[in-house]
């Protein structure tokens, strides 16, 4: 019968790996409807529910992220006015309230492309918040290129944002 003996010598600590804890996210969704159908400002919308159905389904296979609140702008804006639920979403993620944001595609975020751009670019990665987009196949969290989930969000913001005007850009 053999045993086994402890090889440290007396007195030594032996050393235990501990994984490191999962981050818990705290996420708010975000929905927008677009305009582009014939549709009357006064009728229900279906889009922004159908788009939190996808967000709630996807987060489904993400038990790190819960939902902790949903924001939504129905009503159409005149295009130099804020969109009232985007600015409190703003606010409440720079004071620190959520790390992350669930959007069903970049082209339903903000009012235009720069806007978009400047939030997903630069002032989101700036506050460490984690972006995932439903349409886009796109989680700020995935970083492997051979997953077929990673593509460089600049990449994304260039094929799904269209520059609607006579620039062709």
């Amino acid at each position: 019968m053999t045993t086994l003996r402890n090889l440290e010598p007396p007195g030594h600590a032996t050393e235990t790996v501990t994984p490191e804890p999962v981050k818990a996210y705290h996420a708010v969704l975000y929905a927008r409807r677009k305009f582009k159908d014939q549709v009357q400002p006064d009728e229900p919308d279906p889009t922004t529910v159908s788009q939190i159905i996808a967000m709630k389904a996807h987060l489904q296979d993400l038990p790190d992220v819960t939902i902790e609140r949903i924001y939504m702008d129905c009503q159409k804006i005149d295009s130099h006015q804020p969109l009232p639920q985007l600015q409190q979403l703003l606010l409440d993620i720079e004071s620190g309230k959520y790390n992350c944001i669930v959007i069903y595609s970049l082209d339903t975020f903000g009012k235009d492309k720069a806007e978009t751009e400047y939030y997903m670019l630069r002032q989101f990665p700036s506050l460490e918040l984690r972006i995932i987009s439903i349409q886009d196949n796109y989680d700020s969290n995935r970083s492997e290129p051979e997953s077929g989930t990673f593509f460089r969000l600049e990449e994304i913001l260039r094929g799904s944002l269209r520059c609607n005007c006579p620039c062709g850009d």
